[in-house]
């Protein structure tokens, strides 16, 4: 577990895990989920009094078969019958789940140096298309206010 931001988990990140778990399918749905941070001197503590650090961003990626019911194992499959995308997030209140987030893996690969799905083909880690995924619709991030109150533990009186 990391802290994120209050609303971001309330509103945002519900969202797209809600909209993530409607992908499951009678075969494999692949999710790894995981934070990244570009600026280590952020932390806050737990209820237990350990420190840890504030994570910059978050991220989702995602493969599956097109189908979703082939019957087959990812590792049996063509790169066209696999389809993969990304989510990339910065840990802020304010945003709107839309396809603004979303990223190629091999996006999210490059930005963190992790590798994802090794075996999938490159085609497959470099798609991004968010209409299949049911990602129509852009949203702009509202303006953050400079005073709004970050909702983690040992910090809600902070300015």
């Amino acid at each position: 577990m990391t802290p994120q931001r209050g609303q971001f988990n309330q509103n945002m990140w519900a969202a797209l895990e809600a909209k993530v778990r409607s992908y499951v399918c009678p075969d494999t749905l692949y999710v790894v989920t995981g934070c990244y941070s570009t600026n280590l001197d952020e932390s806050t503590k737990d209820k237990a009094g350990n420190v840890c650090p504030v994570p910059t961003n978050y991220f989702k990626v995602l493969l599956r078969t097109r189908d979703g019911a082939t019957g087959k194992r990812i590792a049996d499959c063509k790169a066209s019958e696999l389809k993969a995308i990304g989510f990339w997030v910065a840990n802020e209140n304010g945003q709107q789940l839309g396809r603004q987030l979303c990223r190629s893996v091999a996006e999210i690969e490059k930005e963190t140096g992790f590798t994802f799905f090794p075996d999938a083909d490159a085609s497959v880690k470099a798609q991004n298309s968010p209409e299949q995924w049911g990602f129509n619709r852009v949203f702009d991030k509202p303006s953050a206010k400079p005073d709004a109150v970050r909702a983690m533990p040992g910090r809600e009186n902070e300015e």
